[in-house]
């Protein structure tokens, strides 16, 4: 046997001692508790027993490498080799036996052996580990660290190592191992790593376990005292006097007492009068037991009142009362304000107004420490103001409040005028200072010294105003804030009770009919309206359907109506007949919607009995104006084929007089004597009157309608082309014709020419200046809609007495005597300007004439 063999087996003889007695030893010397220790031990006896397998391995490997090298020294080296090789159990027998692990493998990390006690360490069977790669089964996030110690092995840093690592266990799970690696060279000369592992995982995590125990017990003493500085909780002792001995910072963070102030001093001290007893009665009995959940009230250094909820306890072997408070002011402020919220919604879903508001109006004083509060309410028109409700504890007299319900104060008293300008209360501290206060002297004979008032904003619109009265109680900015969470729902009441008011009012004046009914017709809600037009009384209307109401001939159609809004099709409209209770029809129009989520029907009507009497008459009276159209348009064309008559038949005769008269005149001048001559030309010239009057009668009978075409016609065209027309008079009399811009009408483009035709041709026939001049213009009046026209001259004028008859067929003015004419100018003007639906006057004196012609608007482009 070499001495290798014999110091691994001496190694593993004492490592066998070692780890059968280690445990025993380790609780004789250290006890149970020192875990540490014990745990050192262990890792001593595991040390022992991996470095002893490793050295017979190591032995057993050298023999291999000798068995070989020997295999040509001779026959001695020979039978010693056989012997061992003959008996390997011995070390098979320690290899199966071992408590550890053995892997051997190759620089590519492929297993090559692996022991028995390798597969039961790591959960897998042998040939599951030959051929696997290590990394495989090393933990992912410990494999990066594994590879880089074979690496340092490999470049010789170290010729082995020991170290922990994680290893996927084949069962599931991860466990610890410690592992020794060394390397050595096969008969190839291949380079081996030989990994001997034991499992360590209850070691590790003892170890942990006692490092977080070590960690936990040094921290404890500095987690105490972190806990009293930085609790936001009051953490203080009290001696059985009720003295406090010590206290945290969270006192003066709650109240504002220093530790070092209250240390010492007794605890009642800074309780609230009020909480003094019961405080007091608490105490007693926590001296011999344990508190929970007591709530005091507590004065802060500031005075504030300060809600603490208490826990305690005597500890007997400190003869001390160890106390938690925590600040629970907003809490309880919460609970008050859901209380009191609560309260002011179950008033506002009353259905009753004024019963609500009284009541709200008394839950805001109790809140409030007020003696009376009131509400006032804007108009409608929002120019004054007026007291809806009122409440008042009895300590402000009744009296103060009577006599202003049915006053109104304009919003332009100066207190409306500060509170519209904002949305924060707005506070009379000392009505006594007050120069400009309506009431300040009624309400000060009351006893009312401090006025806090409030809008009520919806919507940025204010719709009422909160007064809280004071006598002599200051009314805290906290319990105003608490208010305030109320006020946005008071306000969108009142909006909606004034516009349901309103809409109440509308409704129940309302000559129309609005009615809410169900599918089967019958009403659930209606106004006064369809009582009055129906003559039934209410208990009668709901048990009836507009079916029933309708007549007859009706019902069909009321049928098919109430059809159509049960399937959905909204706007739809009916007018039918109804008969009312008292026997008469009355003709009603229907509008109606189905409102499906709520399953009814809202119905409007309106009586039309009046409209569809008128539109009888209506129809009635345009039956006759039909009829008269006919009797007047045979007229005309009678008076028509007259004026043809008259127009042609009588112009033969006078055409045969006017030739003969000049055949005369012609062939027996001579022959006749001076005053012949002078009959046969008065003769002559009463023949062509006669024949203008003819034609200027054909000329008037055609102007009619027919001749008014809806074109666009410019004014200044017609000026120019009837100073075409015109030229010989206007050259033989050196009339001037002056205009300026005209504006463009629509009518009848040959009408309005002999219009302006007849208008100039006048101003300068009767025009007796040796310089006759013609002004046209035109004035447009946008808003009268009309354009009026003018011609203006300098002429003979017009007497004030013929300024209507000149207008007539056949009538020329006191001043047209003695100059040719036939006097029917004026009347086809007048008959033109009526045809276009217009006026046509004369203003003279004695420097001339003005001729005015207007003209509707609906004549005129713009």
């Amino acid at each position: 046997m070499k001495l290798a063999e014999k110091i691994a087996l001496g190694y593993l003889v004492i490592g066998l001692i070692w780890i059968y007695f280690s445990d025993s030893l380790a609780q004789v010397i250290f006890g149970d508790e020192d875990v540490e220790s014990i745990t050192y031990f262990q890792n001593i006896k595991g040390f022992f027993f991996i470095s002893a397998t490793t050295l017979i391995l190591y032995a057993v490997i050298k023999g291999q490498i000798r068995k070989q090298e020997s295999k040509d020294s001779g026959n001695g080296r020979r039978r010693k080799h056989r012997k061992i090789e003959e008996n390997p159990s011995f070390y098979q027998a320690l290899l199966s036996n071992s408590h550890d692990g053995i892997l051997i493998y190759d620089e590519r990390r492929i297993v090559e052996y692996a022991s028995p006690s390798a597969g039961r360490v790591l959960g897998y069977p042998r040939e599951v580990l030959e051929g696997l790669d290590i990394r495989s089964i090393i933990f992912y996030e410990d494999v990066t660290e594994g590879d880089e110690l074979i690496k340092s092995i490999i470049r010789g840093e170290d010729d082995a190592a020991v170290f922990h690592i994680r290893m996927n266990y084949g069962k599931g799970g991860i466990i610890w191992v410690e592992a020794l690696i060394t390397t050595f060279n096969d008969n190839q000369g291949r380079l081996l790593f030989i990994a001997n592992f034991r499992d360590v995982t209850i070691q590790h995590e003892a170890k942990k376990e006692l490092e977080e125990t070590n960690k936990k017990l040094n921290s404890e003493l500095v987690f105490k005292q972190t806990v009293l500085d930085q609790s936001v909780d009051i953490i203080c002792t009290i001696s059985k006097e009720g003295d406090f001995v010590q206290v945290n910072n969270a006192f003066e963070f709650i109240a504002g007492y220093k530790p070092e102030e209250l240390e010492g001093k007794s605890c009642f001290s800074i309780v609230y009068l009020d909480d003094v007893t019961v405080t007091q009665d608490q105490f007693g009995e926590t001296s011999g037991s344990a508190v929970y959940n007591f709530v005091n009230r507590i004065v802060s250094k500031s005075g504030e009142l300060i809600h603490i909820e208490w826990s305690g306890r005597w500890v007997e072997s400190e003869q001390l009362i160890f106390a938690i408070g925590r600040d629970v002011t907003q809490e309880v402020e919460r609970q008050r304000l859901v209380v009191f919220k609560s309260k002011v919604l179950d008033m506002l879903r009353s259905t009753g107004t004024s019963y609500a508001y009284s009541n709200i109006l008394k839950i805001i004083a109790e809140e409030t420490n007020s003696e009376a509060t009131e509400l006032w309410i804007p108009t409608l028109t929002k120019e004054s103001f007026y007291l809806k409700n009122y409440y008042t504890s009895g300590e402000v007299d009744q009296e103060c409040f009577k006599s202003l319900k049915k006053t109104f104060i304009s919003s332009s008293d100066s207190f409306f005028q500060n509170i519209g300008n904002g949305n924060t209360e707005y506070v009379l501290e000392d009505l006594s200072e007050e120069k400009h206060f309506e009431r300040k002297e009624v309400l000060m004979m009351c006893g009312v010294r401090r006025l806090v008032a409030i809008p009520l904003v919806h919507n940025g619109e204010l719709v009422g105003i909160l007064n809280l009265l004071v006598k002599n109680v200051t009314v805290r900015d906290q319990k105003l804030k608490s208010i305030q969470e109320v006020i946005p729902l008071w306000a969108g009441d009142i909006k909606r009770r004034n516009e349901e008011e309103m809409y109440q009012t509308i409704f129940s004046i309302s000559k129309d009919i609005f009615c809410v009914i169900k599918e089967d017709g019958k009403p659930i809600w209606f106004n006064p309206a369809l009582g009055r037009v129906l003559k039934y009384m209410p208990d009668q209307l709901v048990e009836m359907s507009i079916v029933d109401f309708a007549i007859d001939q009706d019902r069909e159609n009321t049928e098919l109506f109430l059809r159509s809004l049960k399937e959905g099709y909204g706007g739809s409209h009916l007018i039918h007949r109804v008969k009312t209770a008292e026997g008469r029809v009355v003709w009603l129009s229907w509008t109606g919607v189905n409102f499906t989520k709520e399953n009814v029907i809202v119905l409007s009507a309106r009586d039309i009995s009046e409209r569809k009497r008128t539109e009888l008459e209506l129809q009635q009276l345009n039956s006759k104006l039909k009829d008269r159209a006919e009797e007047l348009e045979l007229s005309n064309n009678v008076l028509e084929k007259f004026a043809h008559i008259v127009s042609h038949d009588l112009q033969e005769p006078l055409r045969m007089i006017s030739g003969f008269l000049t055949l005369l005149e012609s062939n027996y001048a001579e022959q006749l004597d001076e005053k012949g001559g002078k009959y046969i030309k008065f003769s002559t010239d009463a023949a062509k009157r006669m024949s203008g009057l003819l034609n200027d009668l054909l000329a008037y009978s055609r102007i009619d309608s027919r001749g008014l075409i809806g074109e666009e016609v410019d004014l200044n065209e017609i000026v120019e082309n009837v100073k075409v027309l015109l030229r010989n008079e206007i050259q033989t009399s050196g009339a001037t014709i002056i205009y300026e811009s005209l504006p463009k009408v629509k009518g009848g483009r040959m009408l309005l020419n002999q219009l302006m035709q007849n208008l100039i041709s006048n101003s300068i026939k009767y025009n007796d200046s040796e310089n006759p001049v013609v002004e046209i213009g035109a004035i447009q009046k946008q808003k009268e809609g009309t354009v009026q026209v003018y011609v203006k001259d300098n002429g003979l004028g017009i007497k004030e007495k013929d300024f209507e008859r000149i207008f007539l067929v056949f009538q020329r003015g006191e001043n047209a005597m003695g100059i040719e004419g036939t006097g029917m100018g004026l009347a086809i003007c007048k008959r033109i300007v009526d045809i276009h639906k217009g006026k046509v006057w004369v203003e003279s004196d004695r420097t001339g004439t003005t001729m005015w012609v207007e003209l509707n608007d609906k004549r005129v482009l713009e």
